[in-house]
């Protein structure tokens, strides 16, 4: 009988365990899909003249420029010069580096619109710049300057 007791007993913890499967799980469904990270965009050394306006921006080697004279939507990636310029991005997060450097200033865009469309370099501007209607646009965008 005791025999029929410990069958009895790991027969009911059988029962009590869950079934373990080992590999992939079954793919998400597409509501339940994980967001993919957001990439970052990095130009590395690319030549300044095949970027577009948002690359040239996040480019250690590349300054974007506004046009001379007047607003335009034509924009310049050219090299970074001076040291307020080579080894920063035209990015908020890159402010405190610049502002840091002696004689440099942050300077924020003036009627600079980043939208898709509203400006553009030797380049044109792809996916990574967002559609969007801007009020003004054609001025500079922002960076670290001399100060002066």
């Amino acid at each position: 009988m005791r025999g029929g007791i410990a069958i009895l007993v790991a027969l009911w913890l059988l029962a009590a365990c869950e079934t373990v499967e080992v590999g992939p799980g079954p793919a998400p469904r597409p509501s339940e899909a994980p967001e993919p990270p957001a990439e970052v965009l990095d130009p590395g050394d690319a030549p300044c003249e095949t970027l577009s306006r948002e690359a040239c921006l996040h480019s250690v080697v590349c300054t974007l420029a506004a046009p001379a004279g007047r607003a335009s939507s034509r924009y310049v990636c050219r090299p970074a010069a001076g040291n307020c310029e080579v080894g920063l991005r035209q990015l908020r997060e890159d402010q405190d580096r610049c502002d840091a450097r002696t004689g440099c200033s942050w300077r924020d865009a003036s009627c600079y619109c980043a939208c898709r469309g509203s400006g553009r370099t030797a380049v044109e501007d792809g996916p990574e710049a967002e559609p969007c209607d801007c009020d003004c646009a054609g001025g500079p965008p922002p960076g670290c300057t001399p100060r002066g």
